[in-house]
């Protein structure tokens, strides 16, 4: 009879040991469930009995995410609901995504989801499968609402778009930039190769000497603007291009334009002349961006016009 008693007593301390575990494994499990909970993670569990019927479950936290706590919906109910007002692009994807959760891998997406009140929102899903006791096969993981790093995600990468097109136009407008000058600097050099070789040619007859030294100081002046030019590059890609007004002489301004294609003109055979009709020899403008401008249209002419006469007038209007 004392072996009885002793044994019970035994069988006692064990049931209080167990219940004591158990009781301190629950409330680890509700301590982690609730950091779960209040770090906004929703969980929820798929059944997939077959391949037209399958269940879903959603815990508290995540029926607060998607609106529907106090819609009461069944297993069957919240899984069709869900699904339906899943964004149409994504509803394949997420399908595939439950057949690989189904071989044991881990999946995650961020999905775009109809709330019933909110409009679209963005939920980042998770899961993989196991197998219940009875067998089942189940998938279960967690939703969490991302809405707000979505939308952020997607002004960050809208303003790193716009930049990186704005650092395209900036490029292709340096390569023009450079392109042009490369052209309109060729242009006074030839003047100025052109004037210095008949000056060695003719170095004993002041008169002719004196005019090519004026030529190729001309020239040079012209050269000189344009090679400062190149600094625009900077303010071109800021969007700071501005002119640079100052009094301009109209008659200096054709004598550097007849200077610089003066001998070009007579290797072609083209009989070049410049004729200013203004009542007013001094205007305000851009002296540089005015030669750069008709530096351009007198070398098409000089380039297209075969043997003959060009003529440019300058009027006052």
């Amino acid at each position: 009879l004392a072996c009885c008693v002793l044994h019970v007593f035994v069988l006692e301390d064990e049931k209080d040991e167990f219940r004591k575990i158990l009781e301190k494994n629950e409330k680890q499990l509700k301590e982690s469930t609730d950091i779960i909970a209040n770090a906004g993670y929703g969980l929820w569990k798929i059944n997939m009995k077959s391949r037209d019927h399958y269940t879903m479950i959603a815990d508290d936290t995540l029926q607060q995410i998607l609106g529907i706590r106090e819609m009461n919906f069944g297993p069957e109910e919240l899984y069709t609901y869900y699904h339906k007002r899943l964004h149409h692009d994504v509803t394949e994807i997420e399908q595939n995504d439950y057949q690989d959760m189904m071989k044991g891998n881990l999946r995650s997406r961020i999905l775009c989801w109809e709330h019933p009140t909110k409009g679209k929102i963005y939920i980042r899903a998770a899961g993989t499968s196991h197998i219940l006791e009875n067998g089942e096969p189940i998938i279960s993981g967690y939703c969490v609402d991302v809405t707000e790093q979505k939308l952020e995600a997607d002004r960050l990468n809208a303003s790193l778009e716009q930049a990186r097109k704005q650092a395209e136009a900036a490029n292709r407008a340096k390569t023009v930039f450079l392109f042009n000058m490369s052209h309109d600097i060729r242009t006074p050099m030839n003047a100025i190769i052109g004037f210095t070789d008949l000056l060695e040619k003719n170095y004993q007859n002041k008169e002719k000497c004196e005019d090519y030294i004026r030529k190729i100081r001309n020239s040079s002046q012209f050269l000189l603007s344009l090679i400062n030019n190149v600094l625009e590059i900077a303010r071109i890609e800021s969007g700071k291009s501005v002119l640079d007004e100052s009094i301009c002489n109209i008659e200096a301004f054709t004598m550097t334009l007849r200077s610089v294609f003066e001998e070009q003109m007579k290797e072609k055979h083209i009989t070049f002349t410049i004729d200013v009709n203004v009542k007013h020899t001094n205007i305000l403008g851009d002296a540089t961006k005015l030669k750069e401008i008709y530096l351009n249209l007198l070398s098409n002419a000089y380039k297209y016009t075969p043997p003959g006469e060009m003529r440019r007038d300058v009027e006052e209007h």
